[in-house]
């Protein structure tokens, strides 16, 4: 496990030079990630912008036959929970549930969700997030499928999609940059700070549920 690395395409949305600093600290020390910076062009409709990233992405990692990728938003930043076992280990899993996408974390909403014993959680829809990871079956799909300037990023994977999972403890979550960054300036459906609290709060309250009944029919 030592030797694994992740190909992770980081998209820097902000002209602010503190933002890219910050976003190289998170990784920093971390030999697990193959870190890419990919600069974004300002664009008045932000998921247009980042869409166009992410399938720029997206054929880079086809090329050159990777089998996973992780692609990040610079607003991104580690919790507490985050450690590279657990991150692995959530990969593999995964994969074996042939996952399209894995969150590192949720910093939007989301409806319905699975907590499942392995460590990762199924859900139907997730609104935001700053570190997804795609794997290689999921890339054709989204070279191939046609976005729409009413089209909101995630809420379009999301769609696409019925295999989806999220890690639970999240190992990711949001920093608040909304002052500099550039989607969040053109696009008011970007959640606060105290929305991505509430979320998180209502996922840990759906894990606790799950954990306490299993733990009941053991």
């Amino acid at each position: 496990m030592n030797d694994i690395t992740i190909p992770t395409y980081i998209i820097n949305t902000s002209k602010q030079i503190e933002s890219l600093h910050d976003i190289k600290q998170q990784f920093q020390g971390k030999i697990e990630f193959d870190m890419n910076i990919i600069q974004t062009h300002p664009h008045s409709n932000s998921h247009w912008a980042l869409w166009n990233n992410i399938c720029e992405i997206i054929a880079i990692a086809e090329e050159k036959k990777e089998d996973v990728i992780i692609i990040c938003k610079d607003n991104h930043q580690f919790s507490d929970d985050y450690n590279k076992i657990k991150l692995i280990a959530a990969i593999y899993e995964a994969h074996r549930l042939n996952a399209t996408l894995l969150f590192g974390g949720i910093v939007g909403g989301f409806n319905h969700i699975l907590p499942l014993a392995s460590g990762v959680s199924w859900l139907d829809a997730c609104w935001e997030s700053s570190f997804i990871i795609i794997f290689r079956s999921f890339y054709r799909s989204i070279l191939d499928e046609n976005f729409y300037e009413t089209d909101v990023v995630e809420n379009k994977l999301s769609e696409m999609t019925s295999n989806k999972f999220v890690m639970y403890p999240m190992i990711s979550t949001k920093k608040d940059i909304s002052n500099v960054d550039v989607y969040e300036k053109y696009n008011p459906a970007c959640h606060s700070m105290d929305e991505i609290e509430e979320y998180a709060v209502r996922m840990k309250k759906i894990h606790h549920i799950f954990y306490r009944h299993t733990a009941r029919m053991k």
